[in-house]
């Protein structure tokens, strides 16, 4: 009897040894496809870690607010770089590591440019442009990509520029056409660009963050200082 109550002991030890096993792989199985998928070691979610623009509630429940979360987007990051400095993306606390840490509305971003007076669609291929790109930092030193897509295909740092050159220090929305992850052909687009200069260099550059939407609306969201736009825009 007692050696059936120490087998009894032993084969109950074991199945906890098992249950124990089986969730260390299960746990283990988890963190690997959490890192496989781009996940923090505490599984949270890249949309959970990115900074915001604002501390109040984000409200991107029409296009119309989506405008206005891009606008106030576009102003903040101008005001980290004049107040911290451009710096890199790789500092943290600079302007430009806020900017690409920096989310709105589920994932959209800012983006920074040259600010170049007076550009055209030819004098484009004489500058860098892209300074600060968050999602596709290649951009920033592939000048030729940059030069084609943005320019040759969507005329967006003359319209940029353009925009940045208006109303200095309030910005201007502008409308154009770009092609949406999964689409095949271009769709209607609007942005916010405001100008701003970095703290430590001086440099002028644009600050642009924009939502897929009707053209029909960029009109009613511009102030009169902005009008210089309407003969302008869009390019297709």
């Amino acid at each position: 009897m007692q050696m059936k109550k120490s087998l009894q002991k032993e084969f109950s030890n074991f199945r906890i040894d098992l249950r124990i096993l089986k969730n260390l792989l299960l746990s283990t199985l988890i963190l690997g496809l959490g890192l496989n998928f781009g996940l923090s070691s505490n599984f949270s979610t890249y949309a959970e870690t990115a900074i915001k623009f604002t501390n109040e509630k984000e409200d991107c429940s029409t296009i119309e607010k989506q405008l206005q979360m891009a606008k106030k987007a576009s102003l903040t990051a101008c005001q980290w770089i004049a107040e911290l400095g451009a710096g890199s993306r790789d500092d943290a606390n600079s302007g430009f590591g806020k900017i690409a840490a920096a989310r709105f509305c589920d994932g959209n971003y800012v983006y920074i440019t040259e600010y170049i007076p007076n550009l055209t669609a030819t004098s484009h291929s004489n500058y860098k442009y892209m300074l600060l790109h968050p999602v596709k930092p290649g951009l920033e030193k592939d000048m030729s990509t940059v030069h084609k897509v943005f320019a040759s295909d969507y005329h967006v740092p003359e319209q940029t520029n353009f925009a940045a050159s208006l109303n200095e220090g309030k910005g201007c929305w502008f409308p154009y056409y770009w092609t949406k992850p999964g689409d095949t052909a271009p769709s209607e687009k609007i942005s916010f660009a405001v100008r701003c200069t970095d703290k430590i260099t001086k440099k002028p550059m644009i600050a642009t963050a924009g939502v897929h939407a009707p053209h029909t609306l960029y009109k009613s969201l511009n102030p009169p200082e902005c009008a210089g736009t309407d003969n302008k825009w869009p390019y297709k």
